[in-house]
C-alpha cells in the first residue's frame, strides 16, 4: 500500500516566500549601506584633498605676495568667499609635454560658489605673458560645505580686503572650511564701510579645517598669532 505524498499548503508557501523576501531585503540593505558608506568616505577624502590643496597653495603664494602692480592690479584682493593673490616668485609650470615655462609673477585665485558648494581654484602665469590659456593650472574643482576667508588688518578681522587701496598687505589671512553646511549659517551682507565683521559661526559652529597664514611682508606684525591648522 503506497503512502500519499503531502504537498505544501498555501500557508506554508506564503510563509516561505515571506521569509525569502525578508532575507533578500536584509541582504540588499546591507549592500546598500556598504555602498552609501563607501560613497561618503570617498566624498570626505575628496574634501580633505581639496582643503589641503587650498591651504598649501595659498600658504605658498602668500609667502611671496606683493602689494600690487599698476598694470596688473592689487596684490591681494578678496572677500569672504574668494581671494586673489599676486606673487613674485620663480615657478616652473609644465605647459605641454616636453616643455616648461619660467615665470616671475603668478596670480592665484580661489572662489567658493555658495549655491553649488563648489570650490574653484587656478594659478595663472602673468610674466612672461602667454597668448593662450595653456599655462593656466587648474588646482581645485571640488564640493565643500562652506569656505570662508578673512583678513587681519590693524588687529581686526575683516570680511574683505584690497591691498592696493590699503597700500599694504594684511597681517594674516584666515581660511575656514566646513565639509557640510553649518546649521548656524547666517547670511552676512557685508555692508559695513570698513569690512569689519562679527562672525556668528565662530561661537556656534567650529570649522572642520582652519588655518591662519601670516604674511611675512606685511607691515603689521602678528601679536601672539601663529600659523596653525585644526
Amino acid at each position: 500500500m503506497r503512502r500519499k505524498r503531502h504537498a505544501f499548503t498555501l500557508i506554508e508557501v506564503l510563509l516561505a516566500l515571506a521569509l525569502g523576501l525578508v532575507l533578500m531585503a536584509a541582504v540588499l540593505g546591507f549592500f546598500g549601506d556598504l555602498i552609501r558608506h563607501r560613497t561618503l568616505i570617498n566624498e570626505r577624502l575628496d574634501q580633505e584633498r581639496a582643503a589641503q590643496a587650498l591651504i598649501d597653495n595659498l600658504s605658498r603664494e602668500l609667502t611671496c605676495a606683493i602689494v600690487g602692480i599698476d598694470r596688473v592690479g592689487p596684490g591681494l584682493v578678496g572677500d569672504e568667499q574668494g581671494i586673489s593673490v599676486l606673487a613674485r616668485s620663480v615657478a616652473i609650470e609644465r605647459a605641454a609635454v616636453g616643455q616648461s615655462r619660467l615665470s616671475d609673477l603668478t596670480q592665484l585665485q580661489f572662489q567658493f560658489d555658495a549655491r553649488s558648494k563648489k570650490l574653484l581654484g587656478n594659478r595663472r602665469l602673468i610674466e612672461p605673458a602667454s597668448s593662450t590659456n595653456s599655462d593656466d593650472l587648474n588646482l581645485i574643482t571640488s564640493k565643500l560645505g562652506w569656505v570662508r576667508f578673512r583678513y587681519l588688518d590693524e588687529g581686526r578681522w575683516r570680511s574683505r580686503y584690497d591691498s592696493a587701496a590699503k597700500q599694504r598687505l594684511p597681517a594674516a589671512v584666515e581660511v575656514a572650511i566646513w565639509y557640510v553646511v553649518p546649521e548656524a549659517m547666517k547670511e552676512i551682507n557685508g555692508n559695513s564701510s570698513d569690512g569689519f565683521m562679527e562672525d556668528p559661526l565662530v561661537e556656534e559652529s567650529n570649522p572642520d579645517r582652519r588655518r591662519i597664514i601670516s604674511i611675512p611682508d606685511a607691515m603689521i606684525s602678528l601679536a601672539g598669532e601663529d600659523d596653525f591648522d585644526e
